[in-house]
C-alpha cells in the first residue's frame, strides 16, 4: 500500500489528534496513525478518564460512609468487579466515540478515509485517518 500525505502525525492522543485536524483545516494532507481504532491516546483508554470513573465511585462509597453523621445510614458496600469496569468501558466509549473520526470515516462526506498498515514485530499500527479537507 502506498499513501501519498504532507504530515504524518503518531499518535492520537489530546495533542496528536488535535494537532492533525489542526493541519488538515489549514488544508494538508494529513495521515494520522495510532494503534487504537479511535483517538484518544493512554490518557483516555487506560489512564486519566477510567481512574477519574473508578475514582467517582469511590468518591460516592466514602459518601455514603460519612452521610452516617448526617442521619442517613447505609449497609456495608458490595463492590461487582464486572459491573463496576463495565460502567468504566462506558465512560471511555462515550468519550471515544464522539472524537471525530468514527463520524468521519462512516459518514459518508468523503472528508476521510480508512487504511492499515502493518506494524513491526511488537505492535501494529493503523493509519486511523487520512484527512483530507476536514471540516469540524
Amino acid at each position: 500500500m502506498s499513501l501519498s500525505t504532507q504530515v504524518v502525525v503518531i499518535g492520537a492522543g489530546p495533542g496528536g489528534y488535535a494537532a492533525a485536524f489542526y493541519a488538515a483545516d489549514r488544508g494538508l494532507r494529513v495521515t494520522l496513525i495510532d494503534p487504537a481504532v479511535n483517538p484518544g491516546g493512554v490518557c483516555l483508554y487506560r489512564g486519566c478518564i477510567p481512574s477519574k470513573a473508578l475514582l467517582h465511585v469511590a468518591g460516592v462509597v466514602n459518601e455514603a460512609k460519612h452521610a452516617e453523621a448526617w442521619g442517613v445510614s447505609f449497609g456495608a458496600p458490595s463492590i461487582d468487579v464486572d459491573r463496576l469496569r463495565a460502567f468504566k468501558s462506558k465512560v471511555v466509549d462515550r468519550l471515544t466515540g464522539g472524537l471525530g473520526l468514527g463520524g468521519l470515516l462512516g459518514g459518508g462526506d468523503g472528508a476521510a478515509k480508512g487504511a492499515a498498515i502493518g506494524g513491526g514485530a511488537e505492535r501494529d499500527f493503523a493509519v486511523v485517518a487520512e484527512l483530507v479537507d476536514a471540516q469540524r
